[in-house]
């Protein structure tokens, strides 16, 4: 019941078949049968393979049948309140980056907009919303897509990211430098091929790597999502991986509007075919792949980076994965990031300013 999300992914695995009308009763009795799909790597591998077509064709009957319904919500809407051309979808729903893109791709609206906590982290937003209704504030000023902030960690948290002291004693046994240029030292050790850990300023909200808290790769190095799932991530095998975009380059790689705000990994377009090549480890089996469009005034470091890889390799283009090990939160102090390195084979971070290596 808690696993949503992996559903998601999942449901391109499998093939659907109708659900019995008492379906819940169905599932029910299906969601009590011991599987290991999604208990982590070393499970999922170990699983009898009929427990995973199973599995799989389950979440394709439950994401078919989701997506028809909200389909036909959406249609009513549209019928409701044709002179209405933008939506924001709130809740768990938001986050179904399939059914997501099927709106845009019908073109039933100018802008779909998903905010970047639409799951239970943003019940705290609803509730100021309404509190400030029931105290009479009747005058919104709207937000423009570029200039909302999802980079909403604590900055108590952050605390010592720019102590140099501070860092050499947590990061002991790594070696240590203090650089001028982040996103470009970054870019370099990406354009080499490297794996690095990206720690930057107040974490983000909501359940996606947005670009302060993130793994980041190139997306076409062959064997590279085996890589992070065997030593970094420990996922199971199923489970995509998302990419980072400049906003003005996705339309060329993607199959999504040009100039069209994806700022949170909400989105999953499918990938044009003549870049196949250049994003093998973030097409999931479906073709799609979770994108993340990214512009200067919505994260400028992270755009910085990206603008370098792109000078560097041709193509502006990143595997952004959220910086944490599976079932573990993502990094939030300098602390968590010295378990990380100790407890991975990550062999770089870029910790704000700080270039750290392992020895």
């Amino acid at each position: 019941w808690t696993e949503s999300g992996k559903d998601m992914g999942l449901s391109a695995c499998g093939k659907s078949e109708k659900l019995p009308e008492d379906y819940y009763k169905f599932l029910q009795a299906e969601f009590e049968k011991p599987r290991h799909i999604y208990k982590g790597m070393s499970a999922f591998n170990e699983q009898p393979k009929e427990h995973f077509e199973r599995s799989a064709n389950l979440a394709r009957s439950i994401q078919d049948y989701f997506e028809e319904t909200i389909m036909a919500c959406v249609h009513d809407i549209t019928k409701t309140y044709p002179e209405y051309r933008n939506i924001n979808l709130m809740g768990g729903c938001g986050l179904n980056c399939l059914t997501v893109s099927k709106i845009v791709k019908e073109k039933l609206f100018d802008h779909v907009f998903i905010p970047p906590c639409p799951n239970d982290e943003g019940i705290s937003l609803g509730s100021a919303y309404y509190k400030a209704i029931e105290k009479g504030f009747e005058q919104f000023s709207p937000h423009k897509i570029e200039d909302i902030n999802p980079y909403l960690g604590s900055e108590k948290s952050i605390h010592g990211i720019d102590n140099e002291d501070k860092i050499r004693e947590l990061f002991s046994n790594h070696k240590i430098e203090k650089v001028n240029n982040p996103s470009l030292v970054a870019a370099k050790l990406i354009h080499q091929g490297e794996i690095i850990a990206w720690f930057q300023g107040r974490s983000e909200c909501g359940p996606r790597a947005l670009g302060n808290r993130s793994i980041l790769s190139l997306p076409g190095i062959p064997g590279r999502k085996k890589e992070l799932n065997d030593h970094i991530k420990f996922r199971e095998s199923f489970r995509p991986y998302g990419c980072s975009v400049l906003l003005q380059d996705a339309h060329k790689y993607f199959d999504c509007p040009e100039n069209y705000h994806m700022p949170y990994m909400s989105f999953a377009p499918k990938v044009r075919s003549q870049f196949a090549d250049l994003l093998t480890e973030v097409t999931h089996v479906d073709q799609t792949c979770r994108i993340q469009t990214i512009n200067r005034k919505q994260n400028q470091r992270y755009y910085d980076l990206i603008s370098e890889v792109k000078r560097l390799q041709g193509h502006g283009l990143l595997l952004n994965t959220s910086l944490n090990i599976m079932g573990k939160p993502i990094l939030e102090t300098i602390q968590d990031a010295a378990d990380f390195m100790k407890d991975t084979k990550i062999k770089s971070m870029i910790l704000g300013d700080f270039l750290i290596s392992k020895k």
